[in-house]
C-alpha cells in the first residue's frame, strides 16, 4: 500500500496482484502523444500498478484501455475494454531502467485544461500540504501555481510544467 511523505496510508483499498495488458497513451509538455504497452502488477478500485520504460511524472495525466475485471470498474461494466483517465501518484525508478507507476483512476474525462495545456500536471488540493506542491520544485517536485477547478467528485490542482527547471 502507498505512503504519503509523512508515512502515513494514503490508499482506500487494498491493491490486488493481477497481471493483464495495458495500453497506456500520454503527452509531453509540447503536445506530442506517445503510446506503450505494459501490463498491469496490481489493481484495485481506486488504481492501478505497472512499469513503464517511458519516464512519467507525479501529476501527469495518463489514458488507459484494458481489460480490468469489473468489481474494479466505476463504469463501463460490460465493455471488453476499459478505458479511463488516470493521475500519477507514484513514481519509482526500477534497478535496469524503467519505473514503477502507480496511478489514481480519474474517469472518462480529463481534468479541465489537459487538452489545452499538455504539459499541465494535477494532483489534489491536499497534496499542497503533503509537499507534493512545493515553491521552487523540480520534476519530481512541481511548482505549484494556484489555480484550481473541479473534476467530478475531486478537486483538482494545477501546476504548470513550464516552471521546471531544465
Amino acid at each position: 500500500m502507498t505512503q504519503g511523505s509523512g508515512g502515513a496510508e494514503r490508499r482506500k483499498q487494498r491493491r490486488v496482484p493481477m497481471r493483464f495488458p495495458v495500453r497506456v497513451q500520454g503527452r509531453e509538455s509540447d503536445g506530442k502523444t506517445w503510446e506503450e504497452m505494459s501490463f498491469c502488477e496490481d489493481a484495485s478500485a481506486g488504481g492501478v500498478g505497472l512499469k513503464l520504460n517511458r519516464p512519467v511524472v507525479l501529476g501527469q495525466v495518463l489514458h488507459l484501455s484494458m481489460s480490468l475485471p469489473q468489481k474494479f470498474r466505476q463504469y463501463d461494466l460490460t465493455d471488453p475494454s476499459y478505458r479511463v483517465y488516470k493521475l500519477v501518484r507514484n513514481v519509482r525508478p526500477l534497478p535496469g531502467g524503467g519505473v514503477r507507476v502507480g496511478l489514481l483512476f480519474i474517469g472518462k474525462q480529463t481534468p479541465r485544461g489537459t487538452e489545452s495545456r499538455p504539459g499541465e500536471l494535477f494532483g489534489f488540493v491536499t497534496d499542497r500540504k503533503a509537499s507534493l506542491f512545493e515553491r521552487g520544485g523540480t520534476r519530481d517536485r512541481p511548482h505549484w501555481q494556484g489555480r484550481e477547478s473541479w473534476s467530478s467528485d475531486h478537486r483538482w490542482s494545477h501546476c504548470s510544467a513550464g516552471t521546471y527547471p531544465s
